[in-house]
């Protein structure tokens, strides 16, 4: 065998392996999962949420202690009404987003999935004098997420309640299957989106009434969540949402009160926003092929970016992705090149989201 034989061969075999890796590195779908996503675009879809993390509060200072350590004003909720608002390290980043539902006797905190030990410490941390006490509802309360064009009227055949005026992150009690659930206006990922909570030991009958709308509203996996969710340019935990970030950054500043006063973070989030000081941006990267997670952009002397999330979407034809870019690169219409395991990717940076 010639040495160039060989060569040949090793590149072939580096070329393969590089694949397999980039496939375990990307939200791909199959083709059912191709015919969930575009029925989800056209109608409705639901997805299991119950992973994510559930907190019910109670005491006369619940309200007021989240809202002096998170960005958003929570501290005026009503019952009914809900917010969504950013938990800070005390150098701006992120530990997580959290969901602010009020309740007449209580407060509700949804965030993201295996967060709970992190977020209750940390409030546990700055709770001194305060009538604050957290109970941890992760394993006994059920949540589903639902989606689509025709969602609300499909929760409305199914409730016998009206949602589709609901504003954000306002909540609503209703029976589905028999079963006492809350239902919360969510941030949407394709056009209409909500969040259905209810007592875990009652999934099974909550998820037969579903069954019953199979044909408008079939179950999602994971994968067609994930592609929903970076079309939508929304942020995730353990991806755009980490401690090596800060709200302005992750494009959070929707959930961002510069009028409030102060928080755990305020500081310096009012200085990088009063001197122009935000380094990297969350954008969008648009290409003709697979998009590696972790792929990194640099100029001549430094990093200047990463990819976050990768997965392909039907309804551009095209690989999309979430990442960072330095400020004075994050430019939509220009391109960038990114670099991953010895190969360049000349990706297109676009405005957020890429479809809705």
């Amino acid at each position: 065998m010639t040495t160039h034989e060989t060569k040949g061969m090793e590149n072939t075999q580096n070329t393969q392996e590089s694949q397999v890796e980039l496939r375990h590195r990307l939200t791909l779908p199959d083709i059912e999962e191709i015919q969930v996503y575009e029925h989800v675009k056209r109608a409705a879809g639901w997805w299991n949420a119950s992973a994510m993390g559930k907190v019910v509060v109670q005491g006369a200072d619940r309200l007021d202690l989240i809202h002096r350590l998170t960005t958003n004003n929570v501290r005026e909720l009503r019952t009914g009404e809900g917010e969504q608002t950013v938990l800070l390290t005390d150098k701006a980043r992120i530990i997580d987003v959290l969901t602010v539902l009020a309740r007449e006797e209580d407060a509700v905190l949804l965030f993201s999935p295996g967060m709970q030990s992190r977020v209750l410490s940390w409030l546990d941390k700055y709770t001194i004098m305060d009538d604050f006490r957290p109970a941890d509802v992760s394993e006994s309360w059920g949540a589903i997420f639902v989606t689509g064009p025709y969602s609300p009227h499909i929760l409305a055949e199914m409730t016998g309640e009206q949602v589709v005026l609901l504003p954000q992150f306002h909540w609503k009690k209703v029976t589905i299957g028999g079963v006492e659930a809350t239902v919360l206006r969510y941030h949407t990922i394709c056009e209409f989106s909500y969040i259905l909570l209810y007592p875990a030991d009652k999934h099974s009958d909550i998820t037969e009434e579903l069954h019953r709308y199979v044909q408008s509203m079939p179950e999602m996996n994971s994968t067609v969540f994930d592609i929903l969710q970076i079309e939508a340019g929304q942020g995730a935990q353990g991806a755009e949402w980490t401690e090596a970030y800060n709200p302005l950054e992750a494009g959070l500043v929707r959930i961002v009160d510069f009028k409030k006063g102060c928080y755990i973070g305020q500081e310096v989030v009012a200085r990088l926003d009063s001197y122009n000081k935000v380094k990297q941006h969350l954008v969008g990267f648009i290409s003709d092929e697979a998009i590696p997670v972790g792929a990194e952009f640099s100029d001549a002397t430094r990093l200047i970016g990463t990819i976050t999330r990768s997965t392909f979407s039907s309804e551009l034809q095209k690989y999309i992705a979430l990442g960072y870019i330095r400020t004075q690169y994050a430019n939509p219409g220009t391109t960038a090149t990114a670099h991953y395991n010895g190969r360049d990717y000349i990706l297109e940076i676009v405005k957020l989201p890429f479809t809705m």
